[in-house]
């Protein structure tokens, strides 16, 4: 949007919130699955810990995300976890950390045992100061980036501003 020269305004609805976990030992697990550029971000304790084995990120963010935070051994998974993990199947591994976010949409393990470390959680930012900034708002584009944050959406605009808005989504949950 913004090399097309179009105005972006942030309206953030949730805000992301590191939480306590305890790093995994490292013995046991064979590979790791992120999911979001949030578990690479508050999980880099994980990551750090685990550095030694294959890390497989959702997409090409998330991928970036934990190289920045020092992964050396990244593979670009299919999208979502439910496109990722038979990639992670086929390549032979079989007990694999997640490093994720409280709030996780469940996918088919394709026979591998997943075990979840949750690093984060989102937080609703409180519903005042979202619906103020909505509702200043002209005609607008507005990017949903989960299903979690399109629900929210929904329940924070008055009915009157929907014809203003166009939703772009990120998947067709984020839509519905």
């Amino acid at each position: 949007a913004r090399a097309l020269g179009l105005e972006i305004i942030q309206i953030p609805l949730f805000a992301i919130v590191a939480m306590p976990h305890a790093v995994p030992a490292a013995d046991g697990f064979d590979a790791i699955l992120l999911t979001s550029i949030n578990g690479a971000r508050h999980g880099g304790d994980c990551l750090t810990a685990l550095h030694h084995l294959p890390l497989y990120a959702v997409g090409a963010a998330s991928a970036a995300a934990a190289r920045d935070a020092g992964h050396p051994a990244v593979h670009i998974g299919g999208g979502d976890a439910a496109a990722t993990v038979p990639q992670m199947a086929a390549a032979g591994h079989r007990h694999v950390l997640h490093v994720a976010g409280a709030d996780t949409h469940p996918f088919d393990p394709h026979g591998l045992i997943v075990t979840r470390c949750v690093v984060y959680r989102a937080e609703a930012v409180p519903a005042e100061s979202v619906a103020a900034r909505l509702a200043a708002l002209g005609p607008a584009v507005i990017a949903v980036h989960s299903a979690r944050a399109g629900a929210r959406l929904a329940e924070l605009l008055a009915p009157g501003m929907r014809t203003a808005l166009t939703i772009a989504a990120i998947s067709p949950a984020a839509a519905a």
